[in-house]
């Protein structure tokens, strides 16, 4: 799953190279041992729930990067994780030669799941909804999350 849903927005964001090098950096982020949340098991989680979704985005693409930069960057003591984790995608985006358009909402999409303002816009909505989704999910499966 995770194979097919970045190549999907790569190539929807019309990204140069097939970006799997980066990909892999990622996983690696998010399978870091000192993460309680915000693990490789959140960020499948996300793309399972995003993808029978995925019509809804106005910019699905931009979407489905965002969540999988949203949590990339986790220092458990910081409070900046969202501005590194959109920082870095902005970095590599801007690599891979993606629109400073398409950039800038990518950040923005990263930026909502700080979660300190109500989410603007159809694409952060969704984006929002889906990293929240698991404190809505039956008793058993949140208890499991939690453990």
């Amino acid at each position: 799953m995770l194979q097919s849903s970045w190549s999907r927005s790569w190539n929807g964001l019309q990204a140069s190279g097939d970006g799997n090098a980066l990909m892999h950096k990622l996983i690696a982020a998010y399978e870091q041992p000192q993460r309680k949340y915000h693990t490789l098991q959140h960020l499948n989680e996300c793309i399972a729930l995003l993808e029978p979704h995925l019509h809804l985005a106005k910019y699905p693409a931009e979407v489905e990067i965002a969540l999988w930069f949203h949590d990339a960057v986790y220092d458990v003591k910081a409070k900046d994780n969202e501005t590194r984790s959109a920082n870095w995608a902005a970095e590599e985006l801007g690599a891979a030669r993606i629109s400073q358009e398409s950039i800038e909402r990518v950040k923005q999409l990263i930026m909502a799941t700080c979660h300190a303002a109500l989410p603007e816009g159809q694409d952060q909505q969704l984006l929002v909804g889906i990293d929240l989704a698991i404190l809505g999910s039956p008793r058993q499966q949140f208890i499991e999350y939690e453990a």
